[in-house]
Order: structure tokens, then C-alpha cells, then sequence
């Protein structure tokens, strides 16, 4: 399981590049490296933890895992996802161009 919801606010820009992912405060990112008395008692972190290879749910466990969304976040930052242009496109050729090279729509 990937935790990659946790990037969508910085994949739609709804936070600065230099702002942390947990700074998001409509996302439950941040719950998940508070300590085990400060999140919420249904939330649980150790599976998550676990698939990302990190055994122990710590202080140092928590940083970790942190960690790994940052790098990931910098990641997909660098990379260059135009080759994935699929589905459906509903206009003229002329919307589908300005539409594909990221011009506005007038």
C-alpha cells in the first residue's frame, strides 16, 4: 500500500514547493507522524509503517517515514509525466493543442 495521497496537495500546488507535506491542513498526512497519544485512537500507523520497510512505530520511526514522502514528493517533482496523455478530451483540436501544451483556456 503507498501513501500517496499525502502528495496530492503538493502534486494540484495547494502548498508552496518549500512548505512540508504535513502543512496541509486539510489532509490527514500530518496524523500519521504525530506520536501514538496525539493522533486520533482509530488511527492506526503501524501497517502503513511496516510496508514502507520502518518496524517500529517511533519517534525516529515517524521521521522516517517522513522522510520517504519528501523524497518521493521530490521525485515526482523532477519527473516529466507529459508521455502520459490518455483519455478523453471532449473540444476542438485547437482546445485539445492548448490543452495538452498547458496553454489556458480563454
Amino acid at each position: 500500500m503507498f501513501f500517496g495521497h499525502a502528495l496530492n496537495p503538493a502534486r494540484a500546488k495547494l502548498i508552496r514547493p518549500e512548505a512540508a507535506l504535513e502543512s496541509f491542513r486539510w489532509s490527514s498526512y500530518g496524523e500519521y507522524l504525530k506520536r501514538l497519544e496525539q493522533r486520533p485512537k482509530w488511527l492506526r500507523v503501524d501497517r502503513l509503517l511496516g510496508e514502507r520497510g520502518i518496524p517500529k512505530d517511533s519517534a525516529a520511526g515517524r521521521e522516517e517515514f517522513g522522510r520517504q514522502m519528501e523524497r518521493r514528493r521530490q521525485e515526482e517533482e523532477s519527473a516529466d509525466y507529459r508521455w502520459i496523455q490518455r483519455g478523453w478530451r471532449l473540444g476542438g483540436w485547437t482546445y485539445v493543442s492548448n490543452l495538452l501544451n498547458g496553454k489556458p483556456r480563454h
